[in-house]
């Protein structure tokens, strides 16, 4: 029974607080640049430039990521005696985690005018990603044979793979080479000036990736708690 409480709260209370944490990031951006906060033009920096004055907005990101620790948590605890191959994917899967956690933290505190570190840290994320949904996709692929949701399963092991290889497309987007190219607008008053085009490249695929990785435990988080039950 605790083991089954656990992996609902895995489920559950990740996607409140990230919730929460969508809240306060747009509010937070209003606060600091007095405009719209948009997910296709805005990098996640940007959210919790002004850390002094968002203490408690970057404090629900750093809440929602341990949060996600509560996943690999409970795979370990159902599934650590499954199978002696599983072992080794479990912890894989776990320091996966922890990786993915300190990425996500990094892309929101290094500015993108660092360009060649702030797209490093991107590309990491990218491939952390692609690891993570991979290694969880064979993981669950192997532990819901013979189990009464094994098709539930096996077809969201399949959508782990497919989320996987939609990053892939991602970080080979050709665009991102040229992610900084602004567009030139005419003001009312005849002047010129620039903007970030919709989507502004980089920082939309940022936000993507984010939300892939949201996904990505949500499914495992799921998988976890149906075999479980």
């Amino acid at each position: 029974m605790i083991n089954v409480e656990l992996s609902l709260i895995a489920i559950v209370l990740p996607v409140i607080i990230f919730l929460l944490y969508l809240i306060l990031a747009s509010s937070n951006f209003v606060v600091t640049h007095k405009k719209k906060f948009s997910f296709l033009t805005d990098f996640p920096y940007e959210t919790f430039e002004k850390k002094r004055n968002h203490l408690g907005g970057f404090s629900v990101l750093i809440a929602f990521l341990v949060s996600e620790v509560l996943v690999s948590a409970s795979m370990f605890v159902n599934f650590y005696d499954a199978s002696p191959d599983l072992i080794g994917l479990l912890i894989l899967s776990a320091l996966l985690t922890v990786v993915m956690i300190f990425l996500v933290i990094r892309i929101h505190t290094l500015s993108a005018g660092r360009e060649k570190i702030h797209l490093t840290r991107f590309y990491l994320m990218g491939l952390g990603l692609v690891l993570l949904s991979s290694v969880n996709g064979i993981i669950f692929l192997n532990l819901s044979k013979g189990r009464e949701s094994e098709t539930a399963v096996l077809v969201l092991s399949i959508i782990q793979f497919v989320l996987a290889l939609s990053v892939v497309f991602i970080l080979i987007n050709p665009r991102l080479k040229d992610w900084a190219h602004l567009e030139k607008v005419v003001d009312e008053d005849g002047g010129t000036s620039l903007k970030r085009p919709k989507p502004f490249v980089l920082a939309f695929s940022e936000w993507i990736i984010i939300f892939l990785l949201v996904v990505s435990w949500l499914l495992s988080a799921i998988s976890n708690y149906l075999i479980v039950k």
